[in-house]
């Protein structure tokens, strides 16, 4: 309901927030990796793709559900995990996501997925929705990633060189680094924002990318 000058004053992400846009839209806005102000400044596209659900979900909770799923959980964390699991030879858990098991989750009720109905039916016989709630309560989480803290000191060198090449080789312009750089050390900026500049110059090499004339 705010006009967006507003929002801008408040802060950059909500300057981004879509208007009249529907409970996915607002899902991914909240999953968007950079700024509409920080692909400016980096001199790249703001373009985002939207997220259609195929099909009629019940209320808002499921819409977001499958909006993460779907945008988030498949495009990126399973990617991810997979990759860096299989390039260590690591073998991971990751949530069990069998369709049906998803589909009949996401179609429940709103009544059926509060905690005195899920008891109910556990109680009475297995079902689905039994076997989501234990995959989700499983105690053997994965502790969140604290790669920002040390970068600070022990991995500053090999953060400062990867920033340095991708200023040298005109990858990013030179003050949208500088300002990156600066936001995270003042603990303003999430280390993977950064990070995904430093491995910028590797990536390109990597997958054989090259820029655009000029």
């Amino acid at each position: 309901m705010l006009p967006r000058a507003l929002r801008k004053a408040l802060g950059d992400r909500l300057a981004d927030l879509p208007d009249d846009a529907g409970i996915c839209a607002l899902a991914q806005w909240r999953r968007r990796f950079f700024t509409d102000a920080m692909l400016q400044a980096a001199s790249l596209p703001s373009e985002t793709t939207p997220l259609e659900c195929p099909v009629e979900l019940p209320d808002d909770f499921s819409r977001i559900s499958w909006a993460e799923l779907s945008g988030y959980m498949r495009r990126m964390l399973l990617r991810d995990s997979d990759q860096m699991s299989m390039a260590v030879s690591l073998e991971l858990r990751v949530p069990f996501l069998d369709h049906e098991l998803v589909e009949y989750s996401l179609g429940l009720p709103p009544r059926r997925r509060n905690d005195t109905a899920a008891r109910k039916v556990c109680s009475s016989k297995p079902a689905a929705i039994c076997c989501l709630r234990r995959s989700m309560s499983d105690p053997r989480r994965a502790s969140p990633c604290r790669c920002g803290s040390g970068w600070k000191d022990r991995s500053r060198p090999f953060v400062e060189n990867g920033l340095r090449e991708v200023v040298r080789r005109q990858l990013l312009p030179q003050d949208f680094v500088a300002d990156a750089q600066s936001r995270f050390r003042t603990d303003r900026l999430h280390w993977t924002r950064l990070w995904s500049i430093v491995v910028l110059r590797p990536f390109r090499q990597a997958n054989r990318i090259i820029p655009p004339p000029g």
